[in-house]
């Protein structure tokens, strides 16, 4: 949802309407009901996955719905995966959490539309020089563009997001549920990434790839003990953050 939240509020700020579907079925009844000219779409989703959905787009609709540029989305950026993203007819590839003027670039040379004209600049990243300070708040305030009430939205977001999800990996821990684990630990990676926290997103990754070899329990449950304490500690960051914003 995070991931969702921010990529929306950058293509509303460079002109661009935006249609959500949470899921790939909901990406094929809004393919036959409006007029789009690019989809972005996550790898990642409940029911219908992005890989089937593209199948479906291409196979299954006339011209030139099934002709529409694709980009597929997900936090795997490994070349195994972007070779598989293009087998199933996705034309470009773009791998959590991205650069706003990648994303910017990509739409424009995919889509060839010359009306989003308010591209973003590029940005060189900073260094987090206090060292006390575990967040780092600037891509989230690019992307936001000085709209303060879209970064409470974002940051509230992630603690209940995240709270949520932990809860949710310490059951999955207990049952031994790998595919939950490994689910979760990739929904988490991106929005730590986002936050300037990407420690946190290599955890992550540790535990995706201990889950996918179904493997090394323990260790999991000690990584995702190490997120719990930082997630702690970032949120009195956040909040902190959320009464200066308020001002």
């Amino acid at each position: 949802k995070l991931n969702q939240l921010l990529t929306e509020k950058l293509l509303k700020n460079w002109g661009v309407n935006v249609l959500i579907s949470d899921n790939g079925q909901g990406a094929l009844d809004i393919l036959k009901k409006e007029k789009v000219d690019v989809v972005l779409m996550d790898i990642r989703m409940s029911g219908m996955n992005g890989y089937e959905a593209t199948k479906a787009i291409r196979e299954e609709f006339s011209e030139p719905v099934n002709k529409i540029p694709i980009i597929g989305i997900s936090a795997n950026a490994f070349s195994e995966e972007i070779i598989k993203a293009k087998a199933y007819g996705m034309d470009d590839y773009l791998g959590k959490p991205f650069r706003p003027e990648i994303l910017y670039e990509k739409i424009s040379s995919i889509a060839n539309n010359e009306n989003y004209t308010n591209k973003p600049r590029m940005q060189i990243p900073q260094k987090n020089r206090n060292n006390k300070k575990t967040l780092n708040l600037k891509y989230i305030m690019d992307a936001a563009a000085g709209d303060k009430s879209f970064i409470l939205e974002v940051l509230n977001n992630f603690i209940k997001q995240t709270g949520e999800i932990l809860e949710d990996m310490d059951n999955a821990i207990e049952q031994s549920n790998w595919e939950t684990i490994h689910s979760l630990a990739h929904q988490m990676k991106p929005s730590f990434s986002y936050l300037g926290v990407k420690k946190l997103g290599i955890i992550c990754q540790n535990i995706e790839d201990c889950a996918i070899k179904k493997k090394n329990l323990p260790k999991i449950k000690g990584l995702a003990t190490r997120i719990h304490k930082a997630f702690q500690n970032i949120k009195k960051e956040i909040k902190e953050e959320i009464i200066k914003i308020k001002g």
